[in-house]
């Protein structure tokens, strides 16, 4: 085996998962593909270094391999309307709306908190202003980047893509071994 494949064979392992993490909240098993250093750490320290990088995948040790996990599952939420921070008018925890967002990287299960002031916009134009386009104005259930639309539009446009294959590059993207796993709504 050359150096250059067994360098890439080790990104498949890092060093000192199941140890604890520095912080000392619990064990280090998770990880950021979207991240140049892929550092192992605790959830908590995951979730509290990604906190306006809600796009970003995870990968999380099941004492075998890494395998992908979506950020909500950690308790990460994308936060709207207060510069990142939770609504404190935000009625209860279970006004969390569960939402699929397309992005270029992949199509994550996002959780998404709005802001619940008297002030506030309607939820569609606080989803457009952190740059989330629903694909419904009355109930969104399903987002989309501005970035994946850009990038949507120049593949259709000049490469001639159809929907259809950007549809299963993305199926494939999120989850390449099971791409009927993926969510969709």
């Amino acid at each position: 085996m050359t150096d250059l494949t067994s360098s890439i064979i080790e990104l498949e392992h890092s060093e000192g998962v199941g140890s604890p993490c520095s912080c000392g909240n619990g064990s280090r098993t998770t990880r950021c593909t979207e991240c140049i250093h892929l550092n192992v750490v605790c959830d908590v320290c995951m979730v509290a270094s990604h906190q306006y990088s809600f796009l970003h995948s995870f990968e999380k040790w099941n004492g075998f391999y890494f395998s992908k996990i979506q950020q909500s599952s950690l308790g990460q939420s994308i936060k709207l309307g207060h510069g990142g921070k939770e609504c404190p008018c935000k009625p209860s925890p279970e006004s969390t709306t569960n939402m699929i967002v397309v992005d270029i990287n992949a199509i994550h299960k996002s959780s998404v908190d709005f802001c619940f002031c008297h002030t506030s916009n309607p939820h569609w134009q606080q989803l457009v202003s952190v740059g989330l386009f629903p694909g419904s104005v009355d109930r969104p259930e399903t987002l989309f980047t501005i970035r994946f639309l850009k990038l949507a539009h120049l593949l259709s446009t000049i490469g001639h893509i159809s929907a259809m294959d950007l549809t299963t590059v993305m199926r494939r993207l999120t989850n390449g071994a099971f791409q009927l796993d993926t969510p969709v709504r």
